[in-house]
């Protein structure tokens, strides 16, 4: 529907509406008067009653929000994650990947571009806008002009569905008169600002549930930003809950785009208006405690008088069956209001399992709601890391079209706890065989940014290569490492004539294979280490939670599930639990004061750093090689050895004081700070600095410092020795002639 066909409903159908109301209101105005006779005051009287009266009704309705036109502007820094690009080269080109958010429906799109370009060229640059190779826009960077020159065009309405427009901008140039050999001159570019821009003009839609399309609306891929989604608890949270909102929150986080998920924690009776009416919602419980915050909302299933949830039959759901439920938000009928629920938390947490399920969507039956009998659990591969291939490894085969200068990327997660020596990979790749034979094209690697090797590539008769490369040690990193294939290639044209881009291409198989080597040496712990798919995690609260609100512990369990583990299982207890419960594979988080948990109170050995007495207590292992400054830390994170088993790791978030939680924890979860955090002991003040602590090298210090010490020992009674065997032998010899004088008197 088009914004001229939205007035001219508004126009037409306003004034009807109007003069029916005043109708209702003259009609009405007859009946409580009685006759047309009566005074013309009591009829304005009662159209003035009557009037209230409909207002009334009107106000009491549900407030459904205007589908008003929203303009929303997207820089090209953001839309690319990248400074602006660069076109270089006769022919180079660029794909902008526009997305289309399924609740959003599209008026218009405005591209927005600032351009520059090279100065040594003696050529105009044409460059061309183009969608499914149907060209769109075009405008020309003559000779002349070396400043910044604004192109704008708009994205034709027929374009404007679907999930993604994919934007093509292509540069060539009016090669009449020119040198063939320079077109290739990386000194030929044109530049596109990131501060260019696209708009959006659009109407959000009534949202209509489908959980087939699960994780859509709450993460969308792709995306323009970083999805958000509200996950709410019931005010009589407890710990079972928490377990509940991590998995439901895990769910999420596995099927977000490059953009990211933020998971937004609240408590039902203190969530804002706010807060409710702009963001998708996911409610987590069981019946017994969201019975009361669902009243009055319709509902695909229904409570029975005891606050459980029965089926379309008035049947009794089982405990052990999970439910989710969609519908339209009841504060905000464009956003989604999911409900992870069961009559028991056994049923809530087979739910919130549930939707961790890559196949979930594809088991739904009914568009609103969904009844979670069996589950299996999620399966956590093992990878053989001495000998894998890219597919093994997640990704598919990946082609780049075009010539000049294109890459293919590959984020490699290596165990964080050894130490990579090697790693020899056989790509296996093709090439288009029309490609120049004249004109070199190149294949580079490049691995965690720095050069490893590159290699002359062309076209053979059996299209499918095989190249071997061997990459050291010392450019390798336990945990995340980019490799980054850069390919150039060359296209020969004769003529110069501007090239289809679709004929230049290159493909990496995903049967391309890796061996990576170890070195068998154990790295000492470090937060990067910490963090090793597949784990169990122990989340340990304290007996006195006073420092914490019910919001504030939900943050703490969502931030563990979105931005820093990667957790096989998690099982959150307090210090009253049985903690031998606690299977011996798992590390342990515990956040709050060592005082509130007998565990930790009686192995304070274990720790290098902790609060006694609101006060900074250091391990009397490293006290010698610690200066501490006048200014107190307000807070520590530290890793160390579990108290459970030495070959696990406990990770302590605590601080000295109840108040002092906040900025400990904003520090440990907050990507912009953590990214920092390489050590394995973190000292935090009180205007969110911090102080970052290789224990294990105080440790070596300490090592060190007592060999010294009894290196100066063992010499100090070397040499104590030494005289006292030297001035021995002396006092012996005197004492010898002596005795010799005495008993044999020289003649």
């Amino acid at each position: 529907m088009t914004l001229r066909s939205i007035k001219k409903i508004k126009n037409a159908v306003v004034p009807r509406l109007v003069r029916g109301i005043q109708k209702i209101i003259n009609v009405s105005c007859i009946l409580f008067s009685g006759s047309r006779g009566q005074a013309a005051g009591r009829q304005h009287k009662h159209k003035i009653l009557i009037l209230f009266l409909l207002i009334g009704i009107c106000h009491a309705a549900p407030v459904t929000p205007a589908h008003t036109d929203i303009n929303y502007l997207l820089n090209i820094k953001n839309l690319i994650a990248e400074d602006g690009f660069v076109m270089r080269n006769e022919g180079g080109s660029r794909d902008l990947y526009l997305p289309l958010l399924p609740n959003w429906d599209i008026h218009r799109i405005h591209v927005h571009l600032l351009l520059t370009r090279d100065k040594a060229e003696n050529a105009d640059s044409l460059l061309t806008a183009s969608i499914k190779n149907y060209p769109i826009s075009s405008i020309n960077l003559p000779i002349s002009n070396t400043g910044e020159t604004t192109w704008d065009f708009d994205i034709p309405a027929q374009y404007l569905d679907g999930k993604l427009i994919t934007l093509n901008i292509k540069r060539n140039m009016n090669t009449s008169g020119a040198n063939c050999n320079n077109l290739l001159n990386d000194g030929i570019w044109v530049n596109v600002s990131g501060n260019s821009t696209i708009q959006y003009n659009y109407s959000e839609k009534t949202y209509q549930p489908n959980l087939s399309a699960f994780p859509v609306p709450f993460v969308n891929d792709p995306s323009i930003n970083k999805d958000e989604i509200v996950i709410m608890m019931p005010e009589n949270t407890n710990n079972k809950n928490l377990e509940m909102a991590y998995y439901t929150g895990k769910a999420f986080i596995k099927r977000e785009s490059w953009r990211g998920v933020d998971l937004i924690g609240v408590i039902s009776n203190t969530a804002s208006q706010e807060v409710k009416s702009n963001h998708h919602i996911v409610m987590i419980g069981p019946a017994d405690q969201i019975q009361p915050l669902l009243n009055n909302l319709k509902l695909p299933l229904q409570f029975n008088a005891q606050h459980q949830w029965i089926d379309n039959q008035n049947k009794l759901i089982p405990d052990n069956t999970g439910i989710i439920i969609l519908i339209a938000s009841p504060w905000n009928n464009t956003k989604a209001f999911m409900i992870v629920t069961g009559n028991s938390d056994q049923g809530v947490m087979k739910a919130a399992q549930a939707l961790r399920h890559k196949t979930f969507s594809q088991s739904v039956l009914f568009n609103q709601y969904v009844l979670v009998n069996q589950l299996s659990r999620p399966h956590f591969s093992t990878i053989d890391w001495s000998d894998t291939s890219l597919k093994e490894l997640g990704f598919n085969d990946m082609t780049i079209f075009g010539r000049g200068d294109h890459s293919i990327k590959y984020t490699i997660n290596l165990p964080t706890n050894r130490l990579p020596q090697e790693m020899d990979i056989a790509f296996q790749y093709s090439l288009s065989p029309l490609l120049s034979s004249r004109n070199n094209s190149f294949l580079s690697i490049y691995m965690n940014g720095l050069p490893v090797t590159a290699t002359r590539i062309e076209p053979e008769s059996n299209n499918k290569q095989t190249w071997k490369v061997h990459i050291d040690g010392i450019n390798l990193l336990p945990g995340k490492n980019e490799l980054d294939c850069r390919f150039n290639l060359k296209f020969y044209n004769a003529d110069c004539a501007p090239d289809d881009t679709s004929l230049s291409w290159a493909t990496i198989y995903d049967t391309s294979q890796l061996k990576i080597y170890f070195d068998q040496k154990k790295l000492t712990l470090n937060f990067d280490n910490f963090n090793e798919a597949g784990r169990n995690i122990a989340l340990l609260l304290p007996k006195n939670k006073s420092a914490f609100s019910n919001e504030q512990l939900l943050n703490i369990v969502l931030n563990i599930a979105e931005d820093v583990f990667q957790i096989k299982n998690l099982t959150i207890m307090e210090d009253s639990d049985n903690l031998e419960n606690i299977t011996p594979d798992s590390n342990i988080i515990y956040v709050g004061n060592i005082n509130d948990n007998n565990l930790l109170n009686h192995h304070r050995e274990y720790l290098p750093f902790y609060y006694f007495d609101n006060k900074l207590a250091i391990n009397q292992s490293i006290l010698s090689v610690v200066h501490v400054s006048d200014e107190t830390p307000i807070g520590l994170i530290e890793l160390a050895q579990s108290p459970l088993n030495t070959e696990q790791a406990l990770l302590l978030i605590t601080a000295n004081k109840p108040e002092n939680f906040k900025t400990v924890i904003d520090v440990f979860f907050n990507p912009q700070k953590n990214k920092y955090i390489r050590d394995d002991a973190v000292l935090i003040y009180d205007d969110g600095t911090y102080t970052s602590i290789n224990v294990d090298n105080l440790k070596k210090k300490v090592e060190n410092k007592r060999i010294i010490s009894n290196t100066k020992r063992l010499t100090m009674i070397g040499m104590i020795t030494f005289i006292i065997i030297f001035f021995g032998g002396i006092i012996c010899l005197i004492l010898y002639r002596r005795i010799k004088e005495y008993f044999y008197p020289s003649q």
